[in-house]
């Protein structure tokens, strides 16, 4: 999978100093107070896999603790704006 640009994406994280940009990119991202959201695009291959193994793995490169997370497939997360 790779993460995507989108449309209410206001900043980017960038990599850990301990990886080389040809490792780890810039990741897109929408941040809150409470949240950061990033939006990912599947290949055929991986859309496949997913629908036959039903199952995605998520593997996160931190300290100690694991963040809470949650993954979804879905066309968008934000609500629909009163104007369109």
């Amino acid at each position: 999978m790779k993460p995507i640009k989108f449309d209410k994406q206001n900043s980017a994280l960038t990599r850990p100093l301990s990886m080389s940009s040809e490792t780890c990119g810039l990741l897109p991202i929408y941040r809150t107070t409470i949240d950061v959201i990033s939006c990912w695009k599947m290949n055929w291959r991986e859309r496949f896999a997913g629908l036959f193994y039903g199952r995605v793995w998520i593997k996160i490169r931190a300290g100690m603790t694991h963040p809470p997370i949650a993954l979804s497939c879905e066309k968008t997360i934000f609500l629909k704006d009163k104007d369109g």
